[in-house]
């Protein structure tokens, strides 16, 4: 027991220590990790990449993390003898090729002003960010890159949804009119969650009473030309699937209208899996469409369309005319289904 600078007694004290060992280290970074562990159903898998000579000296190298969607680059160095020879060049190709073989989709980096955003750009990486004047006056930028899809890929994501199937239950549940009041009670998280992208448009207002209301869902419980799908976890309720035949050209046969997966339950793989069991429910021509605001969705969309098509989908940019023209991105594609 201690006494602080007031004289009051402290059971724990606050140490600056600058030469900490790594099981103290090790105790605070394994706290962080769980907590993404908690969020996201995973945790990073770290590796490295090396550059050696013959005598097997290190030269230069990447440091990098990777879960199931993203592989994050947190450092690349290169000898300064060997720079400008095209070494760093085949380092990042080898982490690419790394995170493609074990089914991630982007690779993500980010860098300072005066370092290396040209040589990401040059070989495909966009900038998604800058925080300026971040750091003695330098700007730090965000990139990334969208890696190329594989069969490897296909086969990573499909390991994947097996491992997912076989931890928890997934159900997906066809929808009555009894149950339109679950959905649209289900439909005002679902609007809050929109607001999230979309909250600066007009129109989409917090409401002055501070309830979120969304439009009427019904007619996904009652018309022929709409079906509507109830999604359970484990027997939990965990969000909908809602579709409709109305598509930006005659010849759609089918629509993802509403999707929505409850907060608890994302990023898990549990809206890729379900979104490929309504897919295949289905036989024909699909659509998905997203507002270009919605970063997420477009990302959610692109990544599971790319997968369950082998890469072959059309994607566009439309103006959508109902309830009132606005763009959208969309994203068409063929399912051999079963009905």
């Amino acid at each position: 027991m201690k006494l602080d600078a007031l004289g009051e007694e402290n059971m724990y004290e606050v140490l600056i220590d600058y030469t900490p060992n790594e099981a103290d280290n090790a105790v605070v970074r394994e706290g962080l990790i769980k907590c993404y562990e908690a969020k996201f159903g995973e945790r990073d898998k770290p590796f490295s990449i090396f550059l050696k000579n013959d005598s097997g000296k290190v030269l230069g190298g990447i440091q990098a993390f990777r879960d199931t969607e993203s592989v994050y680059i947190d450092a690349i160095c290169v000898d300064e003898n060997l720079q400008k020879q095209g070494y760093g060049t085949k380092l990042l190709r080898a982490v690419e090729q790394e995170a493609i073989k074990n089914g991630c989709v982007f690779s993500l980096v980010d860098t300072w002003d005066f370092q290396a955003e040209g040589f990401y750009l040059k070989y495909g990486y966009e900038r998604i960010g800058e925080l300026k004047n971040y750091w003695h006056g330098h700007s730090k930028i965000f990139l990334r890159k969208k890696l190329r899809y594989t069969q490897t890929t296909a086969l990573a994501f499909q390991n994947r949804e097996e491992s997912l199937a076989k931890r928890v239950n997934i159900s997906l549940c066809k929808a009555t009119k009894e149950d339109k009041d679950i959905i649209q009670n289900l439909g005002r998280f679902y609007v809050y969650e929109m607001s999230r992208y979309c909250g600066f448009l007009q129109d989409w207002e917090t409401p002055a009473n501070g309830l979120f209301e969304c439009r009427d869902l019904s007619p996904y419980c009652e018309q022929p030309d709409r079906s509507a799908f109830l999604i359970k976890v484990d027997g939990e309720l965990a969000g909908f699937v809602l579709i409709n035949k109305t598509g930006t050209t005659p010849d759609v046969d089918w629509n993802i209208g509403e999707f929505f997966i409850i907060s608890k339950f994302q990023k898990k793989g549990i809206g890729r899996y379900v979104a490929e069991q309504v897919f295949s429910q289905f036989r024909g021509v699909w659509e998905t469409t997203q507002m270009p605001e919605n970063k997420a969705a477009i990302d959610f969309w692109e990544k599971v369309v790319t997968h369950y098509t082998n890469g072959q989908f059309e994607k566009s940019y439309k103006t959508v005319p109902k309830p009132e023209p606005h763009p959208m991105i969309v994203l068409k594609f063929t399912s051999p289904g079963t009905q």
